[in-house]
């Protein structure tokens, strides 16, 4: 008998497997650390049934057909973007607690580079209708940085904000000035109430508990941010209400050309 969507199955086998190798990083970092003992039980709990569901999620698929299928198909694509999120944020909270997130500064270009970057974030999922406003930059901009660590700021950020952004856009701003390189994401999305600004920066905490569940993730990101941030010698800060989108600005002091050492180089039309 010919296997149906073998082009499926075997990378969630494969997701399967990574699944059990962050499953096994949580139980050491729990060993390792008491103080985060709790929280990481709780999540590895939480996702220990994430692979199960995309099998669900597939098996499903194969009865239905129309919206039906399109729809179980997005549910599955969900689950597999949580999951990779879940991935990718727990090796990177593994080598930063093992401290061997090192800053690799060097030299680049940074119109090719900030490029590149926008297209991958044009990539990533959003409502129907939300536009993604990305800057032009001065192509005579050089920056010393760490661009791995920029990445990873950048693409969580913008991630989360077309997340809770049902309608309008997200803006992305570059800038250089005063020695320090300012990265400014705003959305016109669901909003950060007051009390949760405070906490939102620490590991595994999410704005509110029936958002997390309605949008999903795994509370690692920002946390993820603030700690590239200061390892860059900078911070990143957030200005929000309930209802009335966010904003997150991330300020980092760079060397830069001397032509734009002073001046806004990059911002969204």
């Amino acid at each position: 008998m010919v296997r149906p969507f073998p082009c499926i199955e075997e990378p969630l086998n494969d997701l399967k497997l990574l699944s059990g190798e962050v499953l096994r990083l949580f139980k050491s970092l729990i060993d390792h650390d008491d103080n985060m003992s709790a929280e990481l039980a709780r999540m590895a709990d939480r996702k220990r049934s994430d692979p199960s569901r995309l099998a669900d999620f597939m098996a499903s698929s194969l009865q239905l057909s129309g919206p039906d299928r399109h729809d179980c198909l997005q549910r599955m694509d969900a689950a597999a973007r949580d999951l990779l999120g879940l991935i990718e944020g727990t090796l990177e909270i593994g080598r930063l607690e093992a401290d061997r997130a090192l800053v690799r500064r060097e030299w680049i270009d940074v119109a090719p580079y900030w490029q590149e970057l926008g297209a991958a974030c044009g990539r990533l999922p959003r409502s129907a209708g939300v536009e993604l406003r990305w800057p032009v930059v001065d192509p005579s901009l050089r920056v010393e940085t760490d661009p791995r660590k920029i990445t990873v700021i950048v693409r969580t950020l913008v991630g989360n904000a077309l997340k809770f952004t049902a309608a309008g856009s997200v803006r992305v701003d570059l800038a250089v000035a005063g020695g320090d390189l300012l990265l400014r994401v705003a959305d016109s999305g669901i909003g950060i109430g007051a009390e949760d600004q405070a906490v939102i920066f620490e590991m595994f905490r999410q704005a509110d508990g029936s958002d997390a569940r309605k949008y999903g993730g795994s509370g690692l990101g920002l946390y993820i941010v603030r700690r590239f941030a200061e390892q860059l010698g900078g911070g990143v800060a957030v200005e929000s209400a309930t209802g009335q989108g966010a904003t997150f600005t991330v300020r980092l002091p760079i060397a830069a050309t001397p032509a734009c050492a002073q001046a806004v180089c990059g911002q969204a039309a």
